[in-house]
């Protein structure tokens, strides 16, 4: 069992740093992930120092209200179009500010074996919870021809606060966006069980 907790778009809000900080400890995650929007470094760190305290693992990748994030933590990793491997599993994640295509990431993954591969961005991928109120897809074509060509174990996200919510098809897609609507999720990435938090 390797427990990992999708989390995104804090948004400056501490009580959900102390909610989802809260459920990790609880439920004994093995990783924290944060897919962006934390709105300043000092929160992001915030976070990361808290993570840092449960001796547990964190994920972050940077949202478009995020700029020059510097995590200053020993057990937070801040993904820019890098991946790292943990128990198991490798996490790759994005960096928004700069484009590339879905060829640059599968480039980049093709030594991954796609059932071990947790994709971390903060757009959600085009076509996937993505409908924002008019009624528009507005996610990133290129996450979603990666996924449909490599199809990761799970592609995690957020940006889309009206979206949070969770998809399985060959991948487990989750938008775990928590500024509007205060879910996160709990995945067990070795069974894909999902484990719901409403805070």
């Amino acid at each position: 069992m390797v427990k990992a907790l999708f989390t995104s778009d804090f948004h400056l809000n501490k009580k959900l740093i102390e909610e989802t900080i809260r459920i990790a400890e609880k439920e004994e995650v093995d990783v924290f992930i944060n897919t962006g929007d934390f709105l300043s470094n000092d929160f992001a760190n915030l976070l990361a120092k808290k993570i840092d305290d449960l001796g547990i693992k964190g994920f972050f990748v940077e949202g478009n209200w995020d700029s020059g994030l510097n995590i200053t933590s020993e057990s937070v990793s801040l993904l820019k179009y890098t991946y790292e491997k943990y128990k198991g599993f490798y996490f790759f994640g994005t960096y928004e500010k700069v484009f590339l295509t879905y060829q640059d990431f599968l480039e980049m993954t093709k030594e991954i074996n796609n059932k071990k591969l947790v994709f971390l961005t903060h757009e959600p991928p085009k076509g996937i919870l993505d409908k924002v109120w008019n009624g528009k897809h507005v996610g990133n074509e290129e996450y979603t021809r990666f996924d449909e060509i490599k199809k990761p174990l799970v592609h995690g996200f957020g940006h889309i606060h009206e979206r949070n919510g969770y998809l399985k098809k060959e991948t487990l897609f989750i938008n775990s966006a928590m500024a509007d609507v205060h879910k996160c999720y709990m995945v067990d990435l070795k069974t894909l069980e999902i484990k719901t938090f409403m805070i």
